[in-house]
């Protein structure tokens, strides 16, 4: 027993443990500075969970402004911005509108160049998360970029805008940079979060330039889940004002394998879950840009407001009138399966994209084939967006006969409105036909009826919906459908999508007006 105790208390000294490392000035080096605190916490081991914590005397905020990049972090650490007196949390939820409450640090770069880095962080093999809390990043070219096997959180920041979160100092070429250079694994990871305290700011200055949330390695495996939730991303702290980036959030080259079921999340089916991306220069959501590798499971964007401000009524519009530009963009390739949702069937999973500039959803990619990828598009709120809903960019507008030709989502035909009777007040039956041969899509094909707003190729609200199978393909059925009483009486217009088993979607049909339905003599009013 002697012997046994003796050998512990041999090992016993050598074992690191964990510690707290306090900032006290805002110098750029020395004792107390974050520089030297950040040193520390990597001499402390890889596998230890540090804490940096702030007690700057004086009156803040307070600026620690940097020459250079900090240390590579390679030990497990949190950065923790909410220990210095100041800080105020935000209580705001998504639906209350922006962030209220109050940053007390900002990290700040006095040579900004294209080099410079913020927080790097490289943890090797090291398991756990690291976590960047309650501090403001600006006037680096990244503000965070993480590559290794640890999981990052990152939440209650400013990324780009200073503590005001109003006034953006300088461009970035990216707010934050996940698994970049595709360095070893990464995940699981959170951007904001369910709790207000947990919301960012991830604003952009001149929008021509960078990129907010960037997921850009190709050909590493995500071991974990990676969530973007509750964020502000390309407006103010208000949500009122644009503060865009060039893309908002870009997930390029992802490589989803069959242990990350969850795969890349943007939003969620809660209100707590929901982003707020507006005022983007090109891209709210872009997928797939560049070349990628990605499993069999899915990018997920739903619950969203895209291209609304805070209150989802007023317009805060991303993109331009480029045809390339659109508020979720779909970049496909040629290199694997994959499949990207955008909104869902269940409570609370649907975007509302309106007032973009350009196309809400484009998915660009010529002559690719339905094995390597889809987009599905359903559930969404798609309204009032100079563009169509749905682009499939690479091909034309009109059907094809039996739909034989293949592009983005096999270039899936649309539905086509043949007539239709009116029931009674608001209640009215379409016949449709779904000129689809079994040969060019998954059966059975689901087609959705919506609400357009001002007779565009959009969908403002679901109507109904009708089923398809192999036997019906191209013949005409029926589907009874209500409008809502507040549309009873008002001037409406009717469109179609279509969506088949794997989950490739149309465009928007053409609008027809309810009206004209019945004026063209398909059947009297009762």
């Amino acid at each position: 027993m002697k012997r046994c105790l003796a050998l512990l208390l041999l090992v016993l000294p050598s074992m690191a443990v964990a510690d707290t490392f306090t900032v006290t000035t805002t110098a750029d080096t020395g004792p107390g500075s974050l520089r030297q605190a950040i040193a520390d916490s990597n001499a402390n081991g890889a596998t230890v969970a540090d804490e940096i914590v702030f007690a700057i005397p004086g009156t803040g905020p307070h600026v620690i402004s940097v020459a250079s990049s900090l240390p590579m972090i390679t030990g497990l650490v949190t950065i923790d911005g909410t220990t210095q007196p100041g800080w105020v949390a935000n209580t705001n939820t998504p639906d209350q509108g922006g962030l209220n409450g109050n940053l007390a640090i900002e990290l700040s770069s006095s040579q900004t160049t294209a080099n410079t880095i913020g927080l790097l962080i490289a943890a090797g093999t090291t398991l756990g998360t690291h976590t960047v809390r309650g501090i403001a990043i600006t006037r680096f070219a990244r503000a965070i970029s993480a590559s290794g096997s640890a999981g990052l959180v990152v939440e209650g920041c400013h990324i780009g805008a200073d503590v005001s979160g109003t006034n953006v100092p300088s461009v970035m070429a990216v707010g934050l940079s996940l698994a970049e250079g595709g360095a070893s694994v990464v995940g699981p990871v959170r951007i904001g979060g369910l709790l207000p305290v947990q919301r960012n700011l991830l604003a952009g200055s001149s929008g021509t330039t960078g990129t907010g949330v960037a997921i850009i390695a190709s050909g590493f495996e995500a071991t974990g889940s990676l969530l973007v939730q509750g964020n502000l991303i390309g407006t103010d702290r208000t949500g009122t004002a644009a503060r865009g980036w060039r893309i908002g959030v870009s997930v390029a080259g992802y490589s989803i394998g069959q242990e990350n079921p969850a795969g890349v999340v943007v939003g969620g089916n809660t209100p707590a879950a929901r982003n707020l991306i507006s005022g983007n220069r090109e891209t709210a959501v872009g997928i797939g840009s560049g070349a990628l590798s990605i499993g069999p499971h899915r990018v997920t964007v739903q619950g969203n407001w895209i291209g609304t401000d805070v209150g989802g009524l007023a317009a805060l519009p991303n993109g331009t009138t480029a045809a390339t530009h659109a508020a979720i963009l779909r970049t496909q390739s040629t290199s694997g399966p994959f499949r990207s949702l955008i909104g869902g069937t269940g409570p609370g999973e649907g975007n509302r994209i309106a007032f973009n500039n350009a196309a809400a959803v484009r998915v660009s990619g010529v002559g690719v084939q339905a094995e390597q990828g889809t987009l599905e598009v359903v559930g969404n709120e798609i309204r009032d967006n100079a563009g169509l809903g749905i682009d499939l960019f690479s091909i034309a507008r009109a059907n094809d006969p039996g739909d034989a030709d293949n592009g983005p989502n096999r270039a899936l035909n649309w539905p086509e409105i043949v007539g239709g009777t009116r029931l009674g007040p608001g209640q009215f039956e379409l016949t449709f036909r779904q000129d689809t041969l079994p040969a060019n899509a998954t059966f059975p094909i689901t087609v959705r009826f919506y609400r357009s707003n001002l007779g565009r190729n959009e969908g403002a609200a679901e109507l109904g919906q009708a089923t398809v199978s192999t036997a019906q393909a191209q013949t005409v059925l029926p589907v009874a459908l209500n409008l809502p009483p507040a549309q009873v009486g008002a001037v409406v217009y009717i469109t179609a999508l279509a969506i088949d088993a794997a989950g490739n979607t149309s465009e928007f049909s053409d609008p027809i007006d309810f009206d004209q339905v019945f004026r063209d003599g398909f059947e009297p009013p009762p």
